[in-house]
């Protein structure tokens, strides 16, 4: 039995003891990102008019203004969303339970950034630096 064989013999072994499969789940991923793509159209559609509403209209009441704002971030909502399952996609692609490394989520005041005495001397690149600002 060659490598090949032997490697669709394991895969077809993990398919069979999971409960759902990769295929099902990439249905259901598709399917959930087609329909958050029409939300998307539909979203846009709805801040186009809103916005005309807002700035060509006139009315620029605080109810109109709000509903704007809120069709806005549900359509940001959604890329996040679209983001989120690529990313579960990916996870199944790899076959790798989590993509998001411990590394990722530190802070960046917990980096420590070290800058280390290149021997250039300061002065110096100070003073060329004026001198070709003052023949400008």
């Amino acid at each position: 039995m060659n490598q090949e064989e032997n490697k669709d013999l394991i895969s077809k072994k993990e398919e069979n003891l999971s409960i759902i499969s990769d295929n099902n789940l990439l249905g259901v991923y598709d399917e959930i990102m087609n329909n958050l793509r029409s939300d998307r159209e539909q979203v846009a559609d709805l801040v186009e008019t809103f916005s005309n509403m807002v700035v060509n209209d006139g009315d620029s009441s605080t109810s109109s203004k709000e509903a704007l704002v809120n069709l806005i971030k549900t359509k940001i909502e959604a890329t996040d969303k679209m983001t989120r399952i690529a990313d579960l996609m990916t996870r199944i692609k790899l076959k790798q339970p989590d993509t998001y490394q411990p590394w990722m989520g530190k802070k960046e005041s917990g980096n420590t950034i070290n800058i280390y005495d290149s021997g250039v001397n300061r002065k110096a690149l100070m003073e060329k630096i004026q001198k070709e600002k003052e023949n400008e």
